[in-house]
């Protein structure tokens, strides 16, 4: 930036002279050099039973870590060493049958990397100073999930069940400082004191109506609480605060299928509710939801050969803070394809958003607040496609 675009650093034939004046526009105080050393002894115990009703698994890693790391910087030159231990155990455990039982735990630790514990700081931006932090703490995640699995023998049905929970001790958070006289920030990452964690618990269905089973149907649900909590941004000489956001996530969903010969049309409908509230002042509560409705239809012409697919469907946004987000999108694809020599050579015509209504732009509400997404594709295109699959047999000797 400050030589211009006339003295390319990166390419050959760069004259003494010159090297020296690309050097002169190196920011010293915030460049640095670092070599790393890393070793790890492993060690394991694991124990593991299968048959033909269960499978059981129990893991116990060990991992042990020595680290050197040789830093230099205009304000620090230091060769620094750490040792530490990661103990990650996770169990396994499903059985087979009608009744399907699934449990699985893990326990993940993760460290700092070693350079960011290094007492410097980052001015580059003077508007945007970066602080490290040295006493950063490892951060550890525990998750575990239960699921029951039943299908019935009187009638055609199966449900199934699943409980889940999350927990992260310690996560890593960036402390934000805004200095209303200079605008500038300063930012730093330390650990979050209180746990951020999540409970869900889901249920679903499926089935038919008719003893032919050529209407069918399936359902399923789910609600979920998170508990997230952040650092919000500190003003001049004020503490540090923390964000606590508590949010309650509803969602169904239903789909009907009904299939005759080489006719298949379905219908589905889903929603979803999003309901967050928290401690900050500013904070707005969002009471949100999102909805979709449609149906598709697939047939095989007879003599053609030729499957003709189609399907609509509406997406809906309500309750957002913005008009940009409450939106109503109707979406319509369509796609001919045909199978040549005996269903090696597949040719697919697929057409999409054929009435130009989705949008580049995703909307999201995440734990904290409001969160865009900017998708750069065409939204609206034809594609064709050509498949050849071949199955080679090994030669018997």
């Amino acid at each position: 930036d400050s030589l211009g675009g006339d003295s390319p650093y990166d390419q050959p034939g760069v004259l003494p002279s010159s090297r020296d004046s690309l050097l002169m526009a190196m920011d010293s105080q915030n460049s640095y050099e670092m070599q790393m050393t890393k070793q790890m002894y492993r060690a394991q115990i694991g124990f593991y039973r299968t048959n033909d009703d269960m499978y059981f698994s129990l893991s116990l890693p060990i991992s042990y870590y020595k680290e050197k790391m040789d830093y230099a910087r205009a304000v620090l030159d230091t060769t620094a060493r750490r040792s530490y231990s990661m103990f990650a155990p996770s169990i396994f455990f499903r059985t087979y049958g009608k009744k399907k039982l699934e449990f699985h735990y893990y326990m993940n630790t993760e460290k700092p990397g070693f350079s960011t514990l290094m007492p410097i700081y980052d001015n580059s931006n003077p508007l945007a100073m970066r602080i490290n932090n040295p006493d950063v703490k490892d951060r550890t995640e525990h998750d575990l999930a239960v699921r029951l699995n039943i299908k019935c023998d009187s009638i055609d049905l199966s449900y199934w069940v699943r409980l889940a929970a999350n927990i992260r001790h310690n996560a890593w958070g960036t402390r934000t400082n805004y200095n209303t006289k200079t605008g500038a920030y300063t930012y730093m990452t330390d650990n979050i004191g209180k746990a951020n964690w999540f409970g869900e618990l889901s249920a679903g269905a499926n089935g038919s109506f008719d003893k032919m089973k050529r209407l069918r149907y399936s359902i399923d649900g789910r609600a979920k609480y998170e508990r997230s909590v952040d650092f919000d941004v500190a003003y001049d000489d004020e503490p540090v605060a923390l964000s606590k956001v508590n949010t309650v996530i509803t969602s169904g969903t239903a789909k009907l299928t009904y299939k005759l010969g080489k006719l298949t049309v379905g219908a589905i409908g889903k929603l979803t509710s999003r309901h967050s509230s928290g401690n900050r002042e500013n904070f707005q509560r969002l009471n949100v939801y999102d909805y979709q409705y449609g149906m598709n239809v697939q047939y095989t012409v007879p003599v053609l050969n030729v499957n003709v697919a189609t399907d609509l469907n509406n997406f809906s946004r309500r309750g957002y803070g913005t008009s940009d987000m409450n939106t109503d999108e109707l979406i319509w694809n369509a796609q001919l394809s045909r199978s040549f020599l005996k269903g090696k050579l597949i040719a697919k015509l697929t057409a999409y958003d054929l009435l130009k209504k989705l949008s580049t732009t995703s909307y999201n509400v995440n734990a904290q607040g409001r969160t865009e997404t900017w998708y750069r594709s065409v939204p609206r295109y034809v594609m064709f496609t050509l498949a050849y699959r071949f199955n080679k047999q090994p030669q018997k000797k």
